[in-house]
């Protein structure tokens, strides 16, 4: 038995000597990346440079196509002015005409009057008078809608305008946002 003692010290020491190697080796695999996490880690770079290629496709896409969307609403907005100040034209035309033919009328029951009587021409002239008058007010209510359409006109390019600059903005905060979070992830693939 005393031959069996003096092996087991000398055993246990070669136990704790081999379990304190085992812990350094574990400590030093730990510290150490493999050719495996070296590779995974490059996967993992490359596809956080696709992602990012990616999104400057998508934003230059983006881009391209609100420009072309901005070219469009701008050009159906002066469409839609040119047409509503042809109408106005028109009616101006149109009120001129009737003024005229007004007018022609009113100078011809006029001269009729004048010469008949006294009382007949003041009362040809009230006439003449009043469509002049009401030649007038209409002159006046076509040019007062011709100036309301040019304002609503205006006033539909700034709404356009407007509108087109928020999505402008909200689109780069977007995109600034997602750009900044793949950066991030980059980031934290890579540390």
């Amino acid at each position: 038995m005393a031959a069996q003692t003096s092996h087991e010290p000398t055993s246990d020491q070669i136990l704790r000597r081999l379990t304190a190697v085992e812990i350094d080796v574990a400590v030093i695999r730990s510290n150490y990346a493999t050719r495996d996490d070296i590779a995974s880690l490059q996967a993992a770079i490359a596809h956080t440079h696709l992602l990012i290629a990616e999104t400057k496709q998508r934003i230059s896409d983006t881009t391209a196509e609100t420009r072309a969307m901005l070219a469009k609403a701008i050009a159906d907005t002066r469409e839609a002015s040119a047409k509503s100040e042809a109408e106005t034209r028109e009616l101006l035309a149109k009120s001129e005409v009737e003024t005229r033919e007004l007018i022609a009328k009113s100078e011809a029951a006029w001269r009729e009057a004048l010469a008949k009587s006294e009382t007949g021409w003041r009362e040809a002239l009230a006439q003449f008078e009043a469509g002049t008058h009401a030649s007038l007010a209409a002159l006046a209510k076509a040019d007062a809608d011709l100036r309301e359409s040019i304002t609503h006109t205006h006033t539909l390019i700034a709404e356009l305008e407007t509108r087109l600059i928020k999505w402008f903005v909200a689109t780069a905060v977007t995109l600034a946002g997602l750009s900044g979070s793949l950066a991030f992830l980059a980031a934290k693939f890579i540390h």
